[in-house]
């Protein structure tokens, strides 16, 4: 039919989130999150299930606050490297395949500041 707009069906922003699989800089990641945090809370997701010593939940947290490996070294005093190895067992842990999505759980476990 000419003049009918077709829609694409709705995609949660979760979802849509989800699929992103390109790297994103520190301050897309923080627009991002701070699009998510705005939407309203998700309900908050148990931590302990997947392990984390408090270091790596240190970790998790600032990488739900957009900040890159240099930046987190920074904060806790620790060497880039040492920070890459927290990410690295982060990621795995919580089986999350980037920072994005592990930005994420960090928001629905309530470790980023309202």
């Amino acid at each position: 039919m000419e003049g009918r707009v077709q829609r694409r069906p709705r995609v949660s922003r979760e979802t849509r989130l989800l699929l992103v699989t390109v790297a994103l800089s520190p301050e897309v990641t923080r627009a991002v999150l701070a699009r998510v945090r705005a939407a309203g809370p998700h309900g908050a997701q148990d931590l302990s299930s997947y392990g984390l010593s408090p270091r790596e939940a240190d970790v998790l947290a600032l990488i739900g606050l957009g900040l890159n490996n240099t930046e987190i070294a920074a904060r806790l005093h620790l060497s880039t490297s040492t920070v890459k190895t927290h990410v690295g067992s982060v990621l795995a842990k919580t089986h999350s395949r980037d920072r994005v999505q592990a930005a994420l759980l960090a928001s629905r476990a309530g470790l980023l500041p309202s």
